[in-house]
């Protein structure tokens, strides 16, 4: 598999994401949290399986979508950076989170 990176202000959201499941349903969380760490294992191997980002419009930047969220990565000559994950109900940021 190739390298795979989060980006901290990814990770913190994936935390702050599986935090607020919790609340909810200890359930919710644990398989949100496995099914996340899971896509983004699969977006390393296969990093051309998800579509570029519409909104970027750069062949390097793409998302695999889970439910509601969109995993927004960066794709390296070694492997990916997962930049952010986002509610889809969210505008992406512009430019690209100050262009990490």
């Amino acid at each position: 598999m190739a390298l795979l990176k989060w980006m901290p202000c990814a990770w913190s959201e994936y935390e702050n994401i599986c935090r607020y499941l919790e609340q909810h349903s200890e359930q919710a969380s644990r398989k949100f949290a496995t099914d996340i760490l899971r896509l983004a294992e699969d977006a390393a191997e296969f990093p051309y399986h998800g579509p570029m980002v519409p909104e970027y419009e750069q062949q390097n930047i793409r998302e695999r979508l889970y439910g509601k969220y969109r995993v927004v990565y960066r794709i390296r000559d070694d492997g990916i950076e997962i930049l952010m994950i986002w509610h889809s109900a969210r505008l992406l940021p512009s430019p690209l989170l100050g262009d990490i």
